[in-house]
C-alpha cells in the first residue's frame, strides 16, 4: 500500500521542516535521497539550507518537473530529434490549417490563402490551446455552433479543433519533433511505462515529491505512479482537518483535500500546527505615501503580541 501523505503545517516554513524530516528519513545518508520539486527555485534554497547544515553530508539530488518529464521519456519513449519552439510551432499549425481546410467544407476556407504572417496571431492561440490540452491529458473535439460567442475565424478553428489537433500530432511524428508539454502528453498516454532506476523506490532511493500546490491531468498521472511505487508526498498545507476531522480545511488548501481524496491517500502530519492566533489589522492607505506612513507608525509601535 502507498505511503500516507506527509503534511506540514502552513503555519511554519516549509523547507527548513522538510529538510530536517528528510534527514531522518535517510539516518542522515542522503546518497540515495531523491526530490522532486515543482520548479528550480525552491531547489536553490534547500541547496542552501543543506549548505548550512552543521553535519557535513552529501547533497539530495534534486530534480523539476521538467527534468522527471525528461528522464521518464528517455527511459520509456523513442526519443524525439528536435524539440520545437512557438515559431516552429505556429508554420507548423499554418500548414496543418491550410491541409485541413482543403479537405474540409465550411468556413474553415477562409484560411486557405491566408499567409503565415497574418496566421500568427491565431497561430500563437492554437499553439497555447494544444499545449494546455497537453499537460490536461485531452484529445479537444470539433467543436461547433459557436458563432455567437466568437470572433468568426475563431469560430472556424474551432468548428474544425479536432481536425487541426489530430493533423497537429501527425506532423509531429512525421518530422520527429516535440515540445515539452508533448512529453508530458506522451509519457502519461504510456500504458507499460517504468520508472528510470536512478527515481525507483523500488530501487532503495528514499522519493519525496514536495512542493505542489496541483496538479495537471497529466502530471497526476505520473506523480501518482511514482507514488504507487513507494515515493513520498509532503504537502505544504492546513494541517487542521487532519488533526480535528469534525473542523474543515481552509479553503485555499482545498485543492491539496481533494488531492488527497483524488489517490486515496491517508495522511500523517510531520509538522504541527503552532497554535499561535495571527492578529490582522487592515488599514485604509490611499496612495503609497500614507501607506508607509502608517507603517511607519506601525514599526515604532512595541508589538501587542509576538505574531504581529
Amino acid at each position: 500500500m502507498p505511503a500516507p501523505f506527509l503534511l506540514f503545517s502552513w503555519e511554519k516554513p516549509f523547507l527548513p521542516a522538510l529538510k530536517e524530516h528528510m534527514i531522518t528519513l535517510c539516518n542522515g545518508d542522503m546518497a540515495k535521497a531523491r526530490i522532486i520539486l515543482p520548479h528550480n527555485r525552491p531547489r536553490r534554497y534547500l541547496v542552501d539550507l543543506f549548505r548550512c547544515t552543521t553535519t557535513p553530508c552529501l547533497l539530495p539530488q534534486i530534480y523539476t518537473l521538467e527534468e522527471i518529464v525528461s528522464a521518464c521519456s528517455l527511459h520509456n519513449l523513442t526519443q524525439a530529434e528536435y524539440t520545437a519552439g512557438l515559431p516552429d510551432r505556429i508554420a507548423l499549425l499554418h500548414a496543418c490549417v491550410q491541409n485541413t481546410a482543403e479537405h474540409t467544407e465550411g468556413s474553415l476556407s477562409v484560411f486557405k490563402n491566408m499567409t503565415l504572417e497574418h496566421f500568427i496571431p491565431w497561430g500563437r492561440r492554437l499553439a497555447d490551446l494544444f499545449e494546455e490540452c497537453f499537460i490536461q491529458n485531452l484529445t479537444p473535439p470539433d467543436i461547433a455552433y459557436t458563432d455567437d460567442e466568437v470572433a468568426p475565424l475563431a469560430a472556424s478553428l474551432l468548428g474544425s479543433l479536432g481536425k487541426i489537433y489530430a493533423a497537429y500530432q501527425e506532423s509531429f511524428e512525421q518530422r520527429n519533433w516535440t515540445t515539452p508539454s508533448r512529453e508530458l502528453f506522451r509519457i502519461a498516454r504510456t500504458t507499460q511505462r517504468t520508472l528510470p532506476p536512478l527515481l525507483d523506490p523500488q530501487q532503495g532511493n528514499t522519493v519525496i515529491i514536495a512542493g505542489f500546490s496541483s496538479l495537471t491531468a497529466a502530471e497526476d498521472i505520473l506523480l501518482r505512479h511514482f507514488w504507487e511505487e513507494g515515493a513520498l508526498c509532503c504537502l505544504h498545507t492546513d494541517t487542521t482537518a487532519a488533526t480535528t476531522p469534525q473542523t474543515k480545511a481552509h479553503w485555499a488548501c482545498e485543492e491539496h483535500h481533494e488531492w488527497q481524496k483524488r489517490w486515496r491517500a491517508q495522511s500523517h502530519v510531520i509538522s504541527q500546527p503552532s497554535g499561535h492566533k495571527t492578529h490582522l489589522s487592515f488599514y485604509e492607505g490611499f496612495d503609497l505615501h500614507s501607506q508607509l506612513a502608517k507603517l511607519s507608525e506601525l514599526l515604532r509601535t512595541p508589538p501587542q503580541n509576538d505574531r504581529t
